[in-house]
């Protein structure tokens, strides 16, 4: 029986944006693709139905077909998946359409200058009703495909002053649109946002109409990019992260999407793509254990993991060589699957994700350039290069999750709003801990006392206890009463004189750790041990004590991510070691196992059991003082050991 999305654990995608004057599927293979189904057995497939160029690689009646289609790959992936009960969902441009924007211009988004998109669709317009609800419904009926993930959608949303955008704007406010710069101008782009956000919903609610059990859902909807309440709902959230440097970008987004308490996946392109572009073909196909790393951050934190290839002649074939690869990636995750799947993650350490929606002056209305993310993605990774179980927690659950936090980062915010510096404010005076970053000291003023009376950009050097860390950064003079220095930083790489990096506010029955500069961005740009050693000191400065330790001559390439699925504790590491970082990398086929392995683990109670999955046997370990301590002898990429 095929599986709903929120019961589907692995997946496979595969695209291939028809671009004009090629043939689709010229060469058909089924046999390939029925091979890999049968080996890899994944709960669902997403395979190709229309792609950024905005021409349907199926001979639809509503769209704009590829020029020339030679066999029907939709028709191939929706009987060899029906045949195995696996469930078929489209990859289907949404606003992202060439084609259309080509032929209906009027209802291609237009900047501010007066510039129409040769590529992007205004929400606002016909399209969704006259479009893209008709061709999707029509790929329901001719071809019962379980749902759609529809493509190029919040990161492909830009400012829109076309007709249809204006129009109803003045006829919603009685205004015209105003330019950055004029009264109004964050009104108009909020304006714009909540056009996608309708256009969305309405084309959910269609389809849901039309057929209740279909599953829909947005790329990267409700993810970082859209950092807000959920207002509309979706089937489940899903986002297809960075080719390069993949292991930091899964880690980020991995948290982001978690953190929304939905049914999530997170896709990985399976290839090494320069430019990290649809339209590349400059492609290395990675290898399996770059899978499997990629894989691990995911799965770690309860996720569903599905991973993106393009098919090759246009459509009908696929790489046959690589079907081994995915077929250990495949067993590498159903390994793990009962330890992870549907986890919540233990929340220790938590950054916080405002509101706040990026540059004002940016074009785009949902993009992740803009640098509050900078900051947050710096810590949560500082934390993690730490071996400190890390997540991220939104602006609008505050109200709601803060009382579970026993750490709260604020990282360099654009803005907070009121009740948020209030609700973080009272959570310090109940016995709360948190540290600020420099550029957020103004908003706790009133509580903490401390100023910056002083802000400069310079090279300064933080004091990680056994050495220094340079930084060329803005750094403020702070000073407040009744708090004390709790971090260092000197103006030399060496230990001479010196300046206040960090002070210590108590504040009621919490603690506030006012930071001169902001360590997110530091470290964003200046990844070293010394600034970890730096992290580490602020947090035992507050007296933080991790549930999970773990020692060994590689700590810096162990993730620790603390879960808990139904009345288990499950402590995964994963090894982040590899090259995976180095831009000139494509490929990799080796990661360094790690050795010796000393964790430890506070646990209330002697367990029943600590087991190491995917090894079913027992792990040797010790209980003593509220300790669990053991000995992992190897860690390859992941393990989860699982205390019941």
């Amino acid at each position: 029986m095929k599986k709903k999305r929120c019961e589907s654990f692995l997946g496979i995608h595969f695209d291939f944006h028809a671009m004009p004057g090629q043939t689709v599927a010229e060469e058909i293979r089924p046999d390939l693709i029925a091979r890999l189904l049968d080996e890899a057995k994944p709960d669902f497939v997403q395979c190709d139905t229309k792609g950024h160029a905005g021409l349907s690689s199926y001979p639809t009646d509503i769209g704009n077909r590829a020029d020339v289609i030679k066999n029907d790959p939709l028709a191939m992936w929706r009987r060899l998946t029906e045949e195995r009960e696996i469930a078929l969902y489209a990859h289907h441009s949404g606003l992202y359409d060439i084609k259309i924007a080509e032929q209906h211009p009027d209802w291609a988004v237009v900047d501010a200058e007066g510039t129409v998109s040769r590529e992007f669709l205004s929400p606002f317009s016909p399209y969704a009703d006259e479009v893209l609800i008709p061709q999707i419904k029509e790929m329901y009926d001719k071809y019962h495909i379980d749902g759609v993930w529809v493509d190029g959608e919040c990161w492909g949303l830009y400012l829109d002053y076309g007709k249809y955008a204006s129009d109803a704007y003045l006829k919603e406010t009685g205004k015209v649109p105003a330019r950055i710069g004029e009264d109004g101008y964050d009104e108009y782009r909020e304006f714009c946002r909540e056009g996608f956000r309708r256009y969305v919903k309405r084309y959910v609610t269609a389809l849901k109409e039309y057929a209740p059990d279909f599953e829909v859902t947005s790329n990267w909807f409700y993810s970082a990019y859209m950092p807000e309440p959920v207002s509309t709902e979706v089937d489940f959230l899903s986002g297809d992260y960075s080719c390069a440097n993949a292991v930091e970008s899964a880690r980020f987004h991995t948290r982001c999407l978690e953190a929304r308490d939905m049914t999530w996946d997170l896709m990985m392109w399976g290839q090494n793509a320069i430019p990290c572009s649809w339209s590349t073909v400059n492609r290395s196909t990675k290898e399996t254990k770059q899978y499997c790393q990629e894989a691990a951050g995911t799965i770690a934190h309860g996720g569903a993991f599905q991973f993106f290839n393009i098919i090759y002649h246009y459509g009908g074939v696929i790489q046959e060589w690589a079907i081994p690869t995915w077929v250990e990636v495949a067993k590498f995750c159903r390994e793990r699957e009962d330890a992870c799947f549907g986890a919540k993650v233990v929340p220790e350490i938590a950054v916080l994700l405002t509101e706040a929606k990026n540059n004002p002056a940016s074009k785009g209305l949902y993009t992740l350039a803009y640098p509050e993310l900078a900051s947050l993605r710096g810590w949560v990774n500082m934390l993690q290069d730490s071996g400190m179980n890390t997540s991220v927690v939104y602006e609008y659950q505050l109200s709601k999750k803060l009382s579970d936090i026993p750490v709260l980062i604020v990282s360099s915010a654009e803005k907070l709003k009121d009740e948020s510096i209030a609700l973080i404010a009272d959570y310090i005076k109940g016995g709360g801990r948190v540290i600020v970053d420099r550029k957020n000291l103004g908003l706790f003023e009133k509580i903490s006392s401390v100023t910056a009376t002083e802000t400069k950009n310079r090279v300064i050097y933080l004091d990680g206890g056994e050495a220094l860390a340079a930084a060329q950064t803005d750094f403020a003079t702070i000073s407040g009463d009744d708090s004390i220095e709790c971090a260092k930083a000197y103006g030399m790489n060496i230990y001479d004189g010196g300046y206040t990096a960090a002070l210590k506010t108590k504040i009621g029955d919490g603690e506030l750790i006012s930071l001169a500069v902001d360590l997110g961005n530091v470290y964003a740009a200046n990844q070293s041990s010394a600034i970890r050693s730096f992290a580490k000191g602020l947090l035992n400065s507050i007296g933080f004590e991790p549930t999970v330790k773990v020692t060994s001559e590689a700590s810096d390439y162990i993730e620790v991510v603390l879960t808990r699925k139904d009345s288990k504790l499950c402590v995964n590491l994963l090894n982040t070691a590899g090259p995976h970082a180095v831009s000139a990398v494509r490929s990799y086929g080796q990661i360094p196992p790690l050795y010796n392995i000393d964790v430890q683990i506070k646990y209330d109670k002697k367990p029943n059991s600590v087991i190491a999955v995917p090894s079913t046997h027992n792990l040797e370990w010790k209980y003593e003082n509220g300790q669990i301590n053991l000995k992992l002898e190897k860690l390859d990429i992941h393990t989860c050991i699982v205390i019941n």
